[in-house]
């Protein structure tokens, strides 16, 4: 049984991330996947390059290259890793009707805000599966319309092995708090320098990892106001989890999120995360359990938790131990990759019969 998996672009993002564990990890005797996507930094950790197929920005040349690959691969069934790709899927669908659909739904998109209708119309009718990376947004798509049988819930999983505990971290006199993702405007990066001003100067010191097309503003505003020597930017990082355990405080700013993978990792190396509630957040930070959640932007609650969590180291351990726990039982690869392989497994007999 084939499966072809598309994404954008294999750039830092975390559903470039859920692309390639997928991609690493599913493949057995029973089932051969191929991808394709257009060529970025992850490229290099596909497992099976051999399968992958480079596509383009242009749409109308992507149709004509996932056309051939369809016929030539004998797909039987296309999973889209997001919304743009599903319409090259549902597209894709015209010209091989019994091919099977399965959507990953990473975050709130611009279908949802304007055309709510036409997304519903197009899980229900044409899409097979919609796999949901927290509950809440399958309890809303429910709401809209969508069966419930069509729709799983799988959330993200973090790999245990990579992003090992840390039991014992080093008394640094000068803490560091660290975000990491895309530098985009999504990701509210400007929020997280006005956390860093708000704290008292020389008590802390500030890393951005990640890249991004808001680079060059971020490192502007960095100049303008004089807190190049607080605050560093790292760029792209090829090890998220050593980053993750040299960090103090781990610190998530987003307007919008769906469940993002640095929580998770954070958890598993066992920094402290203060986060924004946004998104399916909640599912997984229980705040003064496994984290802490903010429900506003305020750059003085920010700041007051995050030296909370500096000064109080009791408090500290209890949050880290209890996030490491969560990464075990709930929010590790295994699960999520026996649970996606499921979803795939059931399509493709649906299609068989």
């Amino acid at each position: 049984m084939n499966l072809l998996f598309i994404t954008d672009f294999l750039d830092t993002g975390g559903a470039e991330r859920y692309f390639v564990k997928c991609e690493n990890m599913i493949p057995d005797e029973k089932l051969q996947i191929y991808t394709a996507a257009r060529k970025g930094s992850f490229v290099q950790y596909l497992s099976n390059p051999a399968n992958f197929t480079e596509i383009s920005g242009n749409p109308i040349s992507n149709l004509f290259i996932l056309f051939w690959l369809i016929v030539k691969k004998d797909i039987s069934a296309i999973h889209a890793n997001s919304l743009r790709m599903l319409f090259h899927a549902l597209l894709l669908k015209c010209f091989f009707p019994r091919i099977k659909l399965i959507y990953t739904k990473h975050n709130v998109t611009l279908l949802d805000h304007h055309f709510p209708s036409l997304l519903v119309v197009l899980l229900i009718y044409f899409v097979d599966r919609t796999i949901t990376v927290y509950r809440a947004q399958a309890d809303e798509l429910t709401i809209m319309g969508v069966p419930a049988a069509k729709i799983k819930t799988i959330y993200n999983g973090v790999d245990l092995q990579q992003f090992q505990y840390v039991n014992i971290r080093q008394d640094r006199a000068k803490k560091t708090i660290g975000i990491l993702g895309r530098i985009s405007p999504e990701k509210n990066i400007p929020f997280f320098l006005e956390i860093a001003e708000t704290l008292e100067k020389g008590s802390c010191e500030f890393v951005i990892a990640g890249d991004g097309p808001d680079r060059g503003k971020i490192e502007q505003r960095i100049r303008q106001s004089g807190m190049e020597r607080r605050v560093r930017m790292l760029g792209d990082i090829s090890n998220p989890d050593a980053f993750l355990a040299s960090i103090d405080v781990f610190v998530l700013t987003s307007f919008r999120e769906a469940f993002p993978m640095s929580i998770l990792e954070a958890f598993a190396v066992g920094t402290p995360v203060v986060t924004i509630d946004v998104g399916g957040i909640s599912e997984a930070v229980v705040d003064e359990k496994t984290g802490i959640l903010i429900g506003t932007h305020s750059a003085e609650e920010f700041a007051s938790k995050i030296t909370e969590l500096l000064m109080d180291i009791e408090k500290a351990e209890r949050i880290r131990t209890g996030a490491r726990k969560a990464a075990e039982s709930k929010f590790n690869l295994q699960t999520m990759i026996q649970e996606t392989k499921q979803v795939y497994l059931e399509v493709l007999e649906e299609r068989r019969m």
